[in-house]
């Protein structure tokens, strides 16, 4: 009795929906009868994986809800079992949510007061105001969310500004319409 085994017996997986890596996985399954697809001893659902003439195929919107990381599926036949690994990476670009914003200069004004965006697939590493790299006192970071700061926001003349965001995943632009409504 041959034990069963998944060729190949690795591969990879990026939830980026633009990237090459998202796509079904696809492994060739010899040595016995297939009888399910196991994740940390729980039976993979028939419905995120087809299997047919040896040939398994796990969905990539299966893949997709899986952490980030190496993740170790159990292929089970009637003559054994054989582990298939994945790596589940996330290259997807950072990205801000609102990419604009309106500060006002007059301290009356509705639009005084720090400007927020939140940063999605990120962590930010530097803010740029065309070639000029804000000073860290100008902005903060914290759970996701950037804080450009009244007081840097103040300094700039009135008219649309656009701010680089920079992050460890890519570059994202904050367009701020600076009004002065004294």
């Amino acid at each position: 009795m041959t034990p069963g085994t998944v060729t190949p017996n690795t591969a990879t997986f990026d939830k980026y929906a633009s990237s090459t890596d998202y796509k079904d996985v696809e492994v060739t399954v010899s040595g016995g009868e297939f009888e399910g697809l196991y994740k940390s001893g729980t039976e993979v659902a028939n419905t995120n994986y087809t299997f047919s003439a040896g040939a398994l195929k796990i969905k990539k919107e299966y893949l997709a809800t899986l952490a980030t990381g190496s993740v170790v599926l159990s292929v089970h036949t009637d003559d054994g079992n054989a582990d298939l690994t994945i790596t589940v990476t996330d290259t997807t670009p950072a990205s801000i949510n609102p990419t604009t914003a309106t500060f006002d200069k007059n301290t009356s004004g509705e639009n005084y007061g720090d400007v927020e965006t939140t940063v999605s697939n990120g962590s930010v590493t530097g803010v740029a105001n065309g070639d000029t790299a804000l000073e860290d006192t100008s902005f903060t970071f914290s759970d996701g969310t950037l804080t450009i700061k009244k007081e840097y926001l103040s300094t700039l003349s009135t008219g649309e500004v656009a701010l680089t965001i920079t992050t460890d995943n890519g570059d994202a632009t904050l367009t701020i319409t600076v009004e002065d409504t004294q």
